[in-house]
């Protein structure tokens, strides 16, 4: 099988991977945001009968200002931009480690067929002795008749 198709069959593979992956992560998003739709109207729904919404309305706010509190530190924002940055970095590394392979395979390849060469040399080179013998022979044994 030839090197390049060979890379690019693994190239292909983790593509189709990535792809896959990615989709999982959509779907499981989706249904996430699904579930999570469905849980607040049934909490709204059960809300809107009781007396403590005042209070609960109160605690809801007090927690979401904490959280925007939290997200002005930006402090996650910053930690997955490096993480991001960091997987970047990984897959440049991974396109430098690809173009060296494929350059070890060019290499390998450029041997095999000097390598084929010379076999069809010697090969060419045997069978010419062996039909100038045979025809060697076939002259002896019809002189000797």
């Amino acid at each position: 099988m030839d090197p390049q198709e060979i890379l690019a069959m693994v190239d292909e593979r983790f593509e189709r991977r990535l792809t896959q992956e990615s989709s999982a992560i959509r779907a499981e998003i989706a249904a996430l945001r699904h579930d999570t739709k469905q849980e607040f109207a049934t909490l709204r729904q059960e809300m809107a009968t009781k007396q403590e919404l005042t209070a609960l309305r109160h605690e809801v706010r007090d927690e979401f200002a904490a959280v925007r509190q939290e997200m002005a530190t930006k402090q996650d924002i910053a930690e997955t931009q490096q993480e991001i940055a960091e997987i970047r970095r990984d897959f440049a590394g991974l396109r430098r480690e690809f173009a060296d392979l494929r350059r070890e395979f060019d290499g390998v390849k450029d041997q095999l067929r000097d390598l084929r060469v010379e076999l069809l040399r010697w090969s060419f080179a045997f069978w010419t002795g062996q039909f100038a013998v045979t025809i060697g022979i076939v002259l002896v044994v019809l002189r000797l008749r």
